[in-house]
């Protein structure tokens, strides 16, 4: 692979990028929407919209494991695009009022997003040029910020108006042309298979001697344990600025502000994690996560902090997901990244789901103990964060 990024490799990567945010504009709006959606038009409560949540990442963790090991059997490139197509029909959770039908839908999704993103992630590192992972994350990050900004601006328009149907009309109709549109503009770039060499079973995911590499268990407790604040926040601090302000729209606006500062920051600090390493950033959004979490559990009540808070807990955590490549590919042995990468993202499944059913029992009685322990996990994070930097640099001095 050349040390630069040829032109026309940056060309249809952006035009592959486009594509996909045509692919993802019903994602943040539904991601936020939802549990609002279940309390006023299902007639559900917090504890559904825990459970829903937790569904569908419970399935996430399976289909990240089933994306990585595909990933290193079969083909990264693939294994992304079969991921994909399972993602398509999530705006449908607005036209229906039926829970089993909701629970199968969220089911669905999970598995295609554990699945795509394994497969995406694996494909980045295994194929595109080393010095370009952050900054290359950066702009798939923009892709669904700008899709979220356009998505969320349509939401805000349409959920005090027309309703939620007309929004889950548009969000199938964008995701079933943005999937086509991604196919065809995917860049085809040679890459290894865990079969390349080798004749053992291409398809076992090997746990055991997974657990035994250098790197493994400490990247997958960073995935992991940031990520229990954004399952929290998924499901509470909509339903706290609902609470405090009796408004919809404002949800729509809060996802509308995340998208935007996600779009701006993450690919300067892509950029950033490439050209100066990606230590100093992940600390950074460690610690905005820790802040974050203890600014909601001491004023739960307050609309403002709530919102700041919940904004700042949202960039920590995106720092961590834009820059899990590049530390996998800093920590992690080429042959076993598509299996890694997949463990990694069952862990974030794991974080979110026990931070979203936490939230279902805590949020309406006891918000601010919510927190906290979220605050504790959060905490956790940043000695991990130093192990594996001490490793990198041992690998790179051998």
């Amino acid at each position: 692979m050349k040390s630069t990024t040829p032109a026309g490799l940056s060309r249809r990567i952006a035009v592959w990028f486009g594509a996909f945010g045509v692919f993802s504009l019903s994602f943040e709006p539904v991601r936020i929407l939802l549990p609002v959606y279940v309390v006023s038009e299902v007639g559900g409560d917090a504890q559904m919209v825990a459970a829903l949540f937790g569904i569908s990442v419970f399935w996430t963790a399976i289909g990240s494991v089933l994306g990585g090991v595909v990933a290193d059997a079969l083909g990264h490139r693939r294994s992304y695009l079969i991921g994909l197509s399972a993602r398509t029909f999530l705006a449908a959770a607005f036209l229906t009022t039926s829970v089993p039908a909701l629970f199968v839908i969220m089911s669905i999704f999970g598995i295609g997003w554990g699945w795509s993103d394994s497969g995406f992630q694996s494909y980045v590192i295994q194929s595109f040029p080393r010095e370009r992972t952050a900054t290359i994350m950066g702009f798939w990050f923009s892709a669904m910020g700008v899709a979220a900004i356009i998505g969320s601006a349509i939401a805000t328009a349409l959920v005090e108006g027309p309703g939620y149907v007309p929004l889950g009309i548009l969000g199938l109709a964008t995701a079933l042309a943005g999937y086509a549109l991604v196919g065809i503009t995917v860049p085809r770039l040679p890459e290894r298979t865990a079969g390349n060499g080798s004749g053992k079973n291409p398809l076992r995911l090997e746990l055991r001697r997974l657990a035994r590499e250098r790197g493994v268990l400490a990247f997958l407790e960073l995935t992991g344990l940031p990520t229990i604040l954004h399952g929290a926040a998924s499901v509470a601090i909509p339903l706290l600025l609902f609470a405090i302000s009796d408004s919809e729209a404002l949800v729509a606006v809060y996802a509308l502000v995340n998208a935007i500062i996600l779009l701006f920051a993450l690919p300067l600090l892509g950029r950033l994690a490439d050209t100066r390493g990606p230590w100093v950033p992940i600390t950074v959004g460690a610690i905005l996560v820790v802040i974050a979490a203890v600014a909601i559990a001491l004023t739960p009540g307050v609309l403002a902090i709530v919102f700041i808070a919940g904004v700042a807990g949202r960039l920590g955590v995106g720092i961590k997901d834009l820059l899990t490549p590049t530390i996998a590919r800093q920590v992690i042995a080429p042959a076993i990244h598509g299996r890694v990468i997949g463990l990694g993202s069952m862990t974030w499944s794991i974080g979110f789901m026990v931070g979203s059913l936490a939230a279902g029992p805590l949020i309406d009685e006891h918000p601010g103990m919510l927190f906290w322990l979220v605050a504790i996990a959060a905490a956790a994070a940043l000695p991990v964060i130093g192990r594996l930097r001490t490793g990198a640099r041992s690998a790179a001095n051998l």
